[in-house]
């Protein structure tokens, strides 16, 4: 019984999200006082917090390791399979957007190669057309991130009972 509550509940998230999700796209995001390049997805249903962990949840389990800088998290020098076979600099952020009511969360991905030299579908089509890949894959992995996490805390109500 608990494993078809689960399987429907499961189901049931992802149809959701799935249903809402928007296209990932282009555009430029601020990055120390300047207009930078980046690729971002709309992420319904979810908030800030969660979609952050499962962001930093994702990108570890990719091999890459983190460094906090104010709003971003930074990834320096590293490469990344799924992106290309470079070394590259790597910045992510969660951001809201919109009013109170209104409010849309997403996910930007920043791409550099080295030295904040950042790149966009003109300079480097190949790796922002992978980022896209990567950012959909991402997608899919947040739904199974706050399933996962919701499941969690259902078990620890359960056991408060």
């Amino acid at each position: 019984m608990k494993t078809k509550i689960t399987t429907f509940f499961i189901v049931l998230m992802s149809v959701g999200l799935s249903i809402s999700a928007q296209q990932i796209q282009e555009e430029n995001i601020t990055y120390n006082k300047k207009s930078v390049p980046a690729v971002s997805i709309l992420i319904p249903d979810l908030d800030i917090v969660t979609i952050q962990a499962a962001l930093d949840s994702y990108m570890s389990n990719q091999g890459l390791k983190r460094t906090k800088m104010g709003s971003f998290n930074a990834y320096f020098n590293q490469v990344c399979p799924k992106i290309g076979e470079a070394n590259y600099d790597m910045y992510t952020t969660v951001l809201s957007k919109g009013k109170r009511k209104d409010q849309k969360t997403y996910a930007y991905f920043l791409l550099a190669k080295g030295n904040e030299n950042f790149v966009n579908s003109s300079s480097s089509p190949a790796e922002i057309a992978n980022v896209k890949v990567f950012l959909s894959e991402f997608l899919a992995y947040t739904k199974e991130f706050a399933v996962e996490q919701n499941i969690s805390q259902t078990k620890e109500a359960i056991k408060k009972l």
